[in-house]
């Protein structure tokens, strides 16, 4: 019976997370956070797995927070989020974005870098795996701005606008590649 109970909650939370990030998709950002920190609640270690991609309820509740302007909410989930899983690149990304947007540039670039890097090894990674079915980014667009983005960190004077832009591209881009991803695997399959 505790197992039956145990199953309902698990998937109770994987449809609140699952509605979350639906609202999420369409930039209805106070609708997923909602969603989001339902899920937080019931379980703070919730992990959303995708074709090898991870990424915990604590990033994308900092995401949406980010995206509301709510950065010293964001700062804290974040921190949650690194604190967590310190391979999570998204919230790095996110971090630095956070920390850029409250005027701490230096400290926001350098977590930003941290996650660039980080995820463009992962994508390397993941696609060096069967590199005759590179799924993530077969376009290289998301490296790209990767790379790009690292250029303006290590440059004189970065573009600060730019980069932000940048990387809140990257952000939205690799949330739609999870899911073509997803697709491309079932197709494969």
């Amino acid at each position: 019976m505790v197992w039956l109970i145990s199953a309902c909650d698990s998937f109770r939370t994987s449809g609140q997370f699952a509605s979350g990030r639906r609202a999420f998709l369409v930039k209805n950002y106070e609708e997923a956070l909602g969603n989001f920190q339902k899920v937080a609640d019931k379980n703070p270690g919730y992990v959303f797995t995708s074709s090898n991609y991870r990424e915990g309820v604590w990033t994308y509740l900092g995401r949406c927070q980010y995206y509301l302007g709510k950065f010293a909410e964001a700062q804290h989930s974040l921190e949650r989020a690194v604190a967590a899983d310190g391979d999570d690149h998204m919230a790095r990304v996110f971090m630095g974005l956070t920390l850029a947007r409250q005027g701490d540039d230096t400290n926001g670039f350098r977590e930003m870098e941290r996650g660039l890097k980080g995820l463009e090894e992962w994508i390397e990674y993941e696609n060096s795996r069967d590199p005759a079915k590179s799924f993530w980014d077969p376009g290289h667009q998301i490296r790209k701005e990767i790379a790009s983005g690292l250029a303006m960190i290590f440059g004189k004077t970065p573009d600060r606008h730019k980069l932000i832009e940048s990387a809140e591209w990257i952000g939205l881009k690799m949330e739609d590649e999870i899911d073509q991803v997803r697709r491309d695997k079932r197709r494969d399959d």
